[in-house]
């Protein structure tokens, strides 16, 4: 754990956050993605408004490869190399991980390693990720370098444990973000899919007969439970349901 984790800046989020812990819902978040997606972005954003802590795999992994005199394209090519050392690298930050809570971790291969938790995939179009890059100044990056990174990362993992990350059946939630204009529309969609997962999974018409009987129940227009054990008629019924414009 040391040699990994010493001397990291990894964990953010401490501070100046909204806490949303009385929230019922999954206390860890797994965030993937290709590269130029916005993974630590919205993780640090994520983090902040849930009350969670944020923790980067790849913050930690290029801390590493300056400690070893390596950009981080040859650091992950040493790490294709030496499938070994990929592995050691995902059993120490798993383990930190996994021993703790309330967790939003910048991690492509949470789904497989981190029990218990949301995982999301940020989906981005090579053309929008050189954009993007070119946009935060980082002028280096093009559309081949792009391009590279994903091989490389797909690669990698293929060479460790056999899997492909992009696979959209490993993830809870998967979100296409290049018409997404800011990080903040990505975190309110995925707080959104949080509720709406737990809500859906809560319901029971025995236990909530009340509230599905009751249209009023709850804030203006979130009653999901009266929605969603009515159908459209529920939200026809709902006066307090926001009307279609």
């Amino acid at each position: 754990m040391k040699s990994l984790l010493k001397g990291a800046d990894f964990i953010n989020g401490k501070h100046s956050r909204l806490n949303h812990r009385n929230i019922s819902m999954k206390t860890k978040i797994t965030l993937s993605g290709e590269v130029a997606s916005g993974k630590s972005t919205v993780g640090r954003l994520l983090a902040m408004q849930l009350g969670y802590d944020f923790i980067s795999l790849g913050n930690i992994i290029r801390e590493r490869a300056e400690r070893e005199g390596l950009n981080i394209i040859d650091f992950q090519n040493k790490c294709t190399g030496n499938p070994v050392l990929d592995q050691e690298i995902d059993e120490e930050f798993s383990s930190y991980c996994n021993a703790g809570d309330h967790l939003v971790m910048d991690y492509r291969l949470g789904f497989r390693f981190i029990a218990d938790a949301f995982h999301v995939f940020l989906k981005i179009s090579e053309e929008k990720a050189v954009e993007r890059l070119k946009k935060a100044n980082r002028p280096d990056e093009t559309f081949r370098t792009v391009a590279e990174r994903n091989r490389f990362f797909k690669r990698q993992f293929v060479n460790s444990y056999g899997i492909d990350y992009t696979l959209e059946s490993h993830y809870d939630l998967v979100i296409h973000i290049d018409d997404m204009t800011t990080p903040q529309e990505i975190v309110n969609y995925i707080i959104t899919q949080l509720k709406l997962k737990k809500m859906k999974k809560k319901i029971d018409p025995k236990d909530n007969e009340s509230n599905i009987k009751n249209p009023n129940k709850g804030e203006k227009g979130t009653n999901l439970q009266y929605d969603q054990s009515q159908g459209d008629r529920g939200k026809q019924m709902n006066p307090n349901q926001e009307k279609q414009k």
